[in-house]
């Protein structure tokens, strides 16, 4: 049963349209929502499925698929630039094709391989691209791994300089944001009434970005920002910007810019990678 799902197309990233709207499995998709409270949502003519479990699982033992909703963003404007810079990790913007759609945590849940599989012809199967799927997956990991960091940088770093529209360094990102890999801050300590944080932040780029974009733009946007921060902000010291002895003999790399095959097993111990999914599709695209 399991291995006829995967070699008829349900595999992770699996886009699921419904064809016929009378299919009693619309009913077991709202049933079968982790949220208790969103049960009595309908399940729209518009909106498709999406399949999150790994192929390893579909292929498994286990009984049922998770599943999550995708819907058209409300008004109908699939391309509106309201949702382009969604940063909620309940919420996911994510596109198919030439339409983009809204994924809702809330509306997370599964259905049984066997009521699937009798009802496989009542779908259409498509799949998300690469890009897309790897964007899918970040996200839902991202609501489980995400690092609890300071409120004080959370203030002063991301809401006063990552955040706004007019950021430098989040024009720079959402410009070439093909080849952000991720952005790395080392924030120490970790203890929220600390009075003072030792920072560091390096954007890891792909192997392309050299030779298609250069480093230089984004070298100078991260080195800005450092700057003003370092300047302005009570609480956070940019080690980039200055560097100072401060107790720790673990550091991880104060490269503003790193290519992947620099960036080490430590770094990635040592940092917290800031959530970039707002950052994915800007709003050109």
């Amino acid at each position: 049963m399991s291995s006829e799902l995967l070699s008829n197309g349900v595999s992770q990233g699996a886009i699921l349209t419904l064809k016929d709207q009378n299919c009693s499995i619309k009913e077991s998709i709202r049933e079968n929502r982790a949220d208790p409270s969103k049960r009595a949502k309908p399940f729209k003519p518009t909106d498709k499925l999406v399949i999150l479990s790994q192929d390893c699982d579909i292929n498994g033992q286990e009984s049922t698929v998770e599943v999550a909703v995708l819907s058209i963003p409300k008004g109908g404007d699939r391309t509106s630039s309201r949702i382009s810079k969604v940063r909620d990790v309940k919420k996911l913007r994510i596109k198919h094709g030439d339409d983009h759609y809204v994924l809702h945590v809330s509306l997370i849940g599964v259905l049984s391989k066997v009521e699937l599989l009798e009802c496989l012809d009542k779908f259409h199967i498509e799949h998300l691209d690469e890009e897309n799927l790897s964007i899918l997956k970040k996200w839902r990991v991202n609501r489980y791994s995400r690092a609890a960091l300071p409120h004080k940088f959370n203030t002063d770093f991301i809401q006063a300089r990552l955040a706004p529209e007019d950021s430098g360094l989040r024009q720079t990102l959402e410009a070439n944001h093909k080849h952000v890999l991720g952005l790395y801050a080392y924030v120490f300590p970790l203890d929220e009434d600390a009075p003072r944080y030792y920072v560091s932040v390096s954007i890891v780029l792909s192997l392309k970005a050299k030779e298609e974009t250069g480093v230089s733009a984004f070298h100078d946007a991260l080195m800005g920002v450092l700057k003003q921060v370092h300047k302005e902000s009570d609480h956070l010291h940019m080690l980039q910007v200055e560097d100072v002895e401060f107790g720790q003999s673990r550091l991880p790399t104060r490269d503003l810019v790193v290519p992947p095959e620099d960036f080490t097993a430590e770094d990635q111990i040592l940092m917290s990678e800031l959530t970039l999914d707002y950052m994915c599709w800007p709003d050109a695209d």
